[in-house]
């Protein structure tokens, strides 16, 4: 009888990390995200992109577990003490992470004679986290090896929070914040109410970068339920008031003031007395290519837009 012997080679898959779709990303439970040390050297714009096209943002030490992680896999990925790029830049003079934290907001500190602006010499400043685990100063330009992170995202109704009113609300990504279409028609003042009983306030839209979120999401929404609303005007945050004779935000800001954000463009709009007292409340059409800010009858009935922020961010206006 002749006996033909096989040997099969089995592969047992390792299960000591766990991988997300991009090769080389390792979870990191106490993050609830992955992490990927890009040891190519590049400017911070092509960092971020490169993350951005991995789905994921160029990392920052916002937190003291993120710092360490961040620090390890430094260390571990080059032979000698390396500095790597954080997703941390001066926008308007003040410094910001990709995800919009303010860097009052990192677990790193400054390291010893930083920020030292001597080298900068006037370009676009970006920030360096350097082996021991602090900050310094760095040409945006010049190249150096980074970190990408990307976060587990929570579904979709559950990203602004876990109760069911908060299930209602869509975060945008890019602003930080959850919107609500409240399609009951309502007055100004009733529609304010309506969102101050669900802990949020009547939208702030005024700058584009919120206009063209809101818009999206409003797109999206209606795809989804396969509606479409009587009227794409919407009443947001802001109204004439006659004693003060200005226009104002629900917090008591002025326009400009309330649409300044980073460097956001403001949406256009004419700070003048109202012909019509009556015609004194703030609205914006969420269809609209060009988005602009408009006033209609504070007692006329519409839909309107709460807004509150994502339940990572503690500041309640921009």
């Amino acid at each position: 009888m002749k006996i033909e012997c096989f040997i099969v080679f089995a592969f047992i898959p390792w299960y000591g990390a766990q991988e997300s779709g991009s090769l080389n990303y390792k979870f990191y439970p106490e993050l609830n995200g992955w992490l990927k040390l890009h040891t190519a050297i590049k400017a911070f714009d092509g960092a971020k992109k490169t993350c951005e096209n991995e789905d994921a943002i160029l990392g920052s030490p916002t937190g003291l577990d993120l710092l360490e992680k961040m620090k390890d896999l430094t260390r571990d990925g080059f032979n000698v003490p390396t500095s790597i790029y954080t997703g941390i830049k001066t926008y308007n003079g003040a410094y910001f992470s990709i995800d919009r934290k303010p860097i009052g907001k990192s677990a790193a500190k400054w390291g010893k004679g930083e920020p030292n602006y001597d080298r900068i010499e006037g370009k676009d400043i970006c920030l360096l986290l350097q082996p021991d685990g602090t900050l310094a100063t760095e040409n945006c330009d010049s190249t150096r090896p980074f970190v990408c992170y990307k976060k587990v995202e929570k579904p979709e109704d559950e990203q602004c929070g876990p109760t069911a009113i908060d299930k209602e609300y869509r975060l945008d990504k890019q602003t930080r914040r959850c919107y609500k279409f409240v399609p009951e028609v309502k007055s100004w003042n009733d529609s304010v109410w309506n969102c101050l009983e669900e802990e949020a306030y009547p939208s702030t839209v005024y700058t584009v970068e919120k206009a063209l979120a809101i818009k999206e999401i409003y797109t999206k929404k209606m795809l989804q339920e396969k509606t479409k609303e009587k009227t794409n005007v919407h009443f947001i945050g802001f109204r004439y008031y006659e004693d003060v004779e200005a226009w104002l935000t629900v917090f008591g800001q002025s326009i400009p003031e309330a649409a300044f954000w980073s460097n956001e463009q403001p949406i256009p709009f004419k700070d003048e007395k109202p012909i019509n007292e009556q015609i004194a409340c703030g609205a914006i059409d969420v269809t609209s290519d060009k988005p602009e800010l408009s006033v209609v009858s504070c007692e006329e009935k519409y839909p309107s837009i709460c807004e509150k922020p994502a339940p990572d961010e503690e500041s309640v206006e921009d």
